[in-house]
């Protein structure tokens, strides 16, 4: 801390117990923290209450967080951990990081409705989201568009996801299409067959992008609204005609 006080942080993988809220206080006291953090994948009502009982008669050099830890996945993205905080001093609010906070997701795509409705897209978002992605139509149920940001990678895009048990047919007959498919785009497209898991997509992205950064979102959200045209237009009546019947696996090949 900036004062030098210590600060405790108490882990658990499981909802909180007894046991752990005895450790807590323990640890606490043995190393004079001033600033208790107990974090557990669940809080029972009367962990929660306790702290926040501590909160209260404590003074304020003393300051009790639970964090709530969930794991989570979008699609077929890699695992991300998401941190909410249960209970804090009464007065505490969390930190804006570089001048962003917790809803540019939702104005993100809240303008992107606005985008989409002022161009007359045949694509509409009925919800803006909090999460990275939102997800469009395009005529088959084994198929769907989605539009994709990723501040960490300082790109956004749009892709095709393919799912259910002819994914990977599906994927290996458009990419038997690729030189054609990518002519239409004037630009190279990513083809990721996702081996182990149900689903494949082929993407685009605008890289060199700040999807937090409010000032080009315009851009941006024009990027996205021609390049989801294009996808819709490029790929729609293609996977109408897919057969999935008409691709063999290389295993299917050596019997």
């Amino acid at each position: 801390m900036d004062d030098n006080s210590s600060v405790l942080v108490e882990n658990q993988l499981n909802k909180t117990d007894h046991k752990h809220l005895g450790q807590v206080l323990t640890y606490a006291t043995g190393l004079e923290a001033a600033t208790i953090v107990w974090v557990a994948a669940g809080f029972t009502e009367e962990h929660r209450a306790t702290l926040s009982w501590l909160n209260e008669i404590t003074d304020d050099l003393y300051q009790f967080f639970g964090v709530e830890v969930k794991v989570w996945t979008i699609e077929d993205s890699a695992y991300g951990v998401e941190f909410n905080v249960v209970t804090s001093p009464k007065d505490w609010a969390p930190p804006v990081i570089n001048g962003e906070d917790r809803d540019w997701r939702v104005r993100f795509w809240s303008q992107f409705r606005e985008h989409l409705l002022q161009v007359e897209s045949r694509f509409k978002i009925r919800r803006p989201s909090e999460k990275t992605l939102v997800g469009f139509g395009i005529g088959s149920p084994e198929f769907g568009l989605q539009a994709t940001l990723s501040p960490q990678k300082r790109q956004i895009g749009i892709c095709l996801r393919m799912q259910g048990p002819n994914a990977t047919a599906h994927f290996h007959l458009l990419e038997e299409q690729a030189v054609e498919i990518e002519q239409k785009f004037d630009a190279p497209l990513e083809w990721n067959e996702l081996p182990g898991k149900k689903s494949c997509r082929v993407s685009l992205h605008k890289k060199d992008t700040d999807p937090t950064d409010e000032g080009d979102l315009p851009n941006q959200h024009a990027w996205l609204a021609e390049k989801l045209k294009l996808f819709d237009n490029v790929f729609r009546e293609r996977i109408q005609d897919l057969d999935a019947d008409d691709w063999q696996s290389e295993d299917e090949d050596d019997e």
